[in-house]
């Protein structure tokens, strides 16, 4: 019989069998409670986080062989980012990881993305699958935690201004009321700032987004990467 492999979310019902198995394959890789990165598994969605799982088909019979997750990128709309990419051990060495890598980007093309990015410390593969090194970019977890942050940004970006504008009006009227009414009106202060950092995409992401300990590892590596393809048509 003839070999298929294919990439599938893992968040579809057909395939959600595979999730302790793909926990357990995780965790062999980074140490972590099977039960606990099984949950984090589940929280596939549409929405992101996404996570897709590479299997290898053989007549009706499916083998699981890979997995990605996928997040969102700050103010890039069609990118996204992978994280937590990995193969079977003892199915490494077989060319697996670049087909892992092209039929995930392929089934986010179809989601309407062209632009992907990542961090390692293995450049010379990446290279393989058509990544180039690039600037540092700010992953986020989904749609919700995207808004989140830039509201935090936005606020942090006028801190200042709001306060001086209140400041400003507390003292016309404070010319314009009796000695009697209370003066001493206290102004809220503002917002935290967001935390800066060497890296401040990673810490950034590290604060704001739930992130695995696969993912924490991966803010240590040097290399930021990024490839673009044509958007399918």
């Amino acid at each position: 019989m003839t070999e298929e492999f294919v990439v599938v979310p893992l968040h579809d019902d057909k395939f959600s069998q595979f999730a302790t198995e793909c926990a357990e394959m995780l965790c062999k890789e980074w140490k972590r409670s099977v039960g606990m990165r099984e949950r984090k598994l589940q929280q596939s969605n549409d929405d992101f986080p996404y996570h897709v799982i590479m299997l290898r088909f053989v007549g009706k019979d499916a083998e699981l062989i890979g997995h990605a997750r996928i997040t969102k990128v700050m103010n890039k709309p069609r990118a996204l980012y992978f994280s937590s990419v990995i193969i079977k051990d003892h199915k490494r060495g077989q060319g697996l990881g670049l087909k892992l890598m092209l039929l995930a980007e392929e089934h986010m093309r179809g989601k309407g993305f062209h632009t992907f990015y990542l961090r390692t410390d293995v450049m010379k593969f990446y290279h393989k699958c058509g990544y180039q090194k690039c600037d540092p970019i700010q992953e986020v977890a989904n749609s919700k935690m995207e808004g989140k942050i830039s509201q935090l940004s936005d606020l942090y970006g006028k801190a200042s201004t709001p306060c001086q504008t209140r400041t400003t009006a507390n003292q016309d009227h404070i010319e314009k009321t009796p000695a009697s009414y209370p003066q001493d009106v206290p102004i809220a202060p503002p917002p935290p700032p967001i935390p800066k950092s060497s890296c401040a995409p990673c810490k950034t992401a590290s604060l704001y987004n739930d992130v695995d300990d696969d993912e924490c590892s991966e803010f240590q590596c040097k290399f930021w990467m990024k490839k673009v393809v044509p958007p399918n048509s």
